[in-house]
């Protein structure tokens, strides 16, 4: 059976404020912000101007070291990785913020509301390609400019949502509860576990709930009540970008 969460959005409204309703299977609405494309615009210059420092250096010191035709297939194999992967691995490990997107208040998640995940990260960033042909990006403004939630390409294809990060804050705020840092590294899946749980809490009851919660006892250290509240905490940090 597919996950109920993972079973997409049942509904989606943009509003006149500009604030989009998301509701997921499980019957939770959330309002988050997307971004305009502007300001998506001006975050995706900056990232790129970073590209070419980090990019043009490795290119310099490798060309530095004289190896001739191997250092030249060197050059080209460092400048495709970090292109490719640039994006990924902020998307991953710094819950959907490059640099470029930190500075504007940006953040990119999947569009039923969880954070982005590595294989919708991927897919998203490699359609850059494909966006950039035949006239660079033109493709995707026209996308962004004619798309609910200003997305391009690469997010409709990866099921993606760039919002401004204050409307998950403060979503996070508005549910109250005590935010609590993760004692352990969690993965990217372990992250979308503590999440996705979180959604469930009012649906599945408080001691259904804080038996699913005890058996996160390796990473929390709680029992009982402590258990339950500790799960919501280190959850609403994760969903808050704390």
């Amino acid at each position: 059976m597919v996950n109920e969460v993972d079973t997409a959005v049942v509904n989606r409204d943009q509003r006149l404020d500009n604030v989009m309703s998301v509701e997921t299977a499980v019957g939770v609405e959330l309002d988050l912000v997307p971004a305009g494309m502007v300001v998506r615009i001006l975050a995706n210059i900056l990232d790129l101007g970073i590209l070419v420092i980090v990019t043009g250096t490795a290119s310099t010191a490798i060309t530095a070291l004289q190896l001739g035709a191997t250092g030249m297939g060197l050059s080209f194999l460092v400048i495709f990785a970090v292109t490719n992967f640039y994006f990924v691995f902020f998307d991953v490990y710094n819950n959907g913020r490059s640099p470029g997107k930190s500075v504007f208040d940006l953040r990119v998640i999947h569009d039923d509301g969880t954070p982005i995940r590595l294989p919708a990260s991927i897919i998203r960033n490699l359609l850059r390609w494909v966006e950039f042909l035949p006239v660079a990006f033109l493709s995707a403004l026209v996308s962004m400019a004619l798309s609910n939630g200003a997305r391009r390409i690469g997010d409709h294809a990866a099921g993606t949502l760039v919002i401004y990060e204050r409307s998950y804050k403060e979503r996070s705020v508005r549910e109250g509860g005590t935010v609590f840092e993760s004692p352990v590294v969690l993965t990217p899946t372990e992250k979308t576990v503590f999440v996705e749980f979180l959604e469930r809490i009012d649906r599945i009851g408080e001691t259904r709930a804080t038996e699913l919660a005890e058996s996160l006892y390796p990473i929390t250290k709680r029992r009982g009540a402590d258990a339950l509240s500790t799960v919501r905490g280190i959850a609403e940090g994760i969903r808050g970008g704390s």
